[in-house]
């Protein structure tokens, strides 16, 4: 039988995110859901671990382009992957996947992302595995990054590279990604995609553990529609099981 892992990313963000991921909690729709430790909603997310740990999985959700900052660094600051507003410190990620990171910049980003896990630890929350907001965590300028820092903060789970539907050299290039995590001591599912990818290719439900991502509470319009699909769904009828990311 199939295992899948149902996902809610962006835990934390707001307080309309958490209210519909509670929902979809209570409905019994979500087995897993991942926090951004400095984002609006914080403490409406760690109400949630209280209340609901014994149910789901609660993981990180690692962020490194949106809120503001936990850390101060001149260095990302220069470089761009920090920028100032209104006299505080704002993420700004879209280089990190493109740009080369040198020794000093790594140790910055490692200091950034420290900081919030600390946060989440802090909060008494346990947690499961990790992800990342816009899958930073799996772009090549971040491989000298994630698996050390994974390993000193004693994180074995994280998510897998979106490895659904892919072919030819970018199949390959998404396997080798695997392959380096695996080898490094990580954990993941077999196979990764948005619940909305997966819900719409009935024909093609490959894979024998498979997390599937989704966003409640989002205003996006794709987003609305994959929480009414999310809502209405049983994995059963793909005949899989539900569980969480501690199972696997």
């Amino acid at each position: 039988m199939k295992r899948i892992i149902v996902n809610a990313d962006d835990c934390g963000k707001s307080v309309s995110v958490d209210e519909c991921i509670e929902k979809a909690i209570v409905a019994g729709k979500l087995s897993s859901t991942t926090i951004m430790a400095n984002m609006d909603d914080f403490e409406g997310a760690v109400r949630l671990y209280k209340e609901y740990k014994e149910q789901v999985s609660f993981g990180w959700h690692i962020n490194l382009d949106e809120g503001e900052t936990m850390t101060h660094s001149q260095l990302l600051l220069d470089k761009g992957f920090f920028v100032e507003r209104n006299g505080r410190s704002y993420l700004n990620g879209k280089g990190f996947g493109k740009k080369y990171l040198d020794r000093s910049t790594r140790d910055e980003i490692r200091k950034e992302l420290k900081a919030q896990w600390g946060k989440l630890r802090d909060s008494g929350i346990e947690i499961s595995h990790a992800d990342s907001h816009h899958f930073y965590h799996t772009q090549p300028s971040m491989l000298l990054v994630m698996p050390s820092l994974f390993k000193e903060l004693g994180i074995k789970r994280c998510r897998q590279v979106s490895n659904y539907g892919f072919s030819g050299l970018s199949s390959a290039a998404r396997s080798l990604w695997a392959a380096y995590m695996k080898a490094r001591g990580m954990i993941m599912p077999e196979t990764f995609c948005s619940f909305n990818q997966y819900y719409s290719n009935s024909n093609n439900k490959q894979g024998e553990t498979i997390e599937l991502m989704c966003h409640p509470g989002h205003s996006d319009p794709i987003y609305i529609k994959e929480y009414e699909c999310l809502m209405k769904t049983d994995v059963s009828q793909w005949g899989a099981k539900l569980i969480t990311y501690r199972e696997i």
